[in-house]
């Protein structure tokens, strides 16, 4: 399997805990920071809030975050920090609508995005609601402006 095909199953199986894992050995062969990225983010998310080890994961995550530039495997505009990650993959993002309109189609097939944020004007609404992508998001809010005209 190459990098891609690990991304895909992991698009295809957001909640497989044990590929992530094989996939993040596998980027640690390859001295890509993202397996240790992926590997502590997983670890940090089965430890409980009160637990001490959360502070060393804390750690290990700045770092890693750091060295990947927030690339994860791919980048959002202007290189803004995602809104959350999971297991070393964009879980949530935030973007203006025009720009999730123009890059929607890369952003969900680099990452299993289930939190949406869309800022702006919402004047797309018909062009959003036909998206095929917003099937695979849980959580979807909107930071507008201001209020449509209609209101």
């Amino acid at each position: 399997m190459d990098t891609n095909s690990f991304i895909q199953e992991i698009i295809a199986h957001p909640h497989d805990e044990q590929l992530r894992l094989v996939f993040a050995d596998y980027l640690e062969e390859r001295e890509d920071p993202r397996g240790e990225l992926i590997r502590v983010q997983l670890e940090r998310a089965a430890v409980p809030m009160w637990d001490p080890r959360r502070i060393d994961l804390a750690y290990r995550e700045r770092v890693a975050q750091r060295q990947t530039g927030y690339a994860f495997f791919g980048h959002l505009p202007d290189e803004r920090p995602p809104l959350c990650s999971d297991g070393g993959f964009y879980s949530g993002v935030a973007l203006s609508v025009s720009a999730f309109l123009k890059l929607r189609n890369r952003l969900f097939r680099q990452s299993p995005i289930t939190t949406l944020k869309l800022e702006g004007r919402t004047n797309r609404l018909q062009q959003l609601a036909n998206t095929e992508q917003l099937r695979q998001v849980h959580h979807l809010t909107f930071a507008v402006d201001s209020p449509p005209a209609e209101f």
